[in-house]
């Protein structure tokens, strides 16, 4: 956490992710900090659409704000 008491948090939607975002906003109802997760999308697998969608309702759900990024890896390192 910096000075600002913000936290960013890297949420890949897998489980270990998930759970650390869920405590981090279970810890601000009772704390005042700001909670930002950050989702890179690296479209390699077939089901990234589907991952980035579900990381978007999930901060949305949460009110979490989401900084989203996305790029064609494989597309860059040809």
């Amino acid at each position: 956490m910096d000075n600002t008491g913000t936290i960013i948090v890297c949420l890949s939607g897998g489980k270990d992710s998930v759970a650390l975002a869920s405590l981090l906003d279970n810890f601000r109802q009772k704390h005042p900090l700001k909670l930002v997760a950050a989702y890179f999308n690296h479209c390699l697998r077939p089901d990234a659409e589907d991952e980035e969608a579900w990381v978007k309702t999930f901060c949305k759900k949460h009110q979490i704000l989401l900084e989203l990024q996305r790029a064609d890896v494989e597309a860059y390192v040809k």
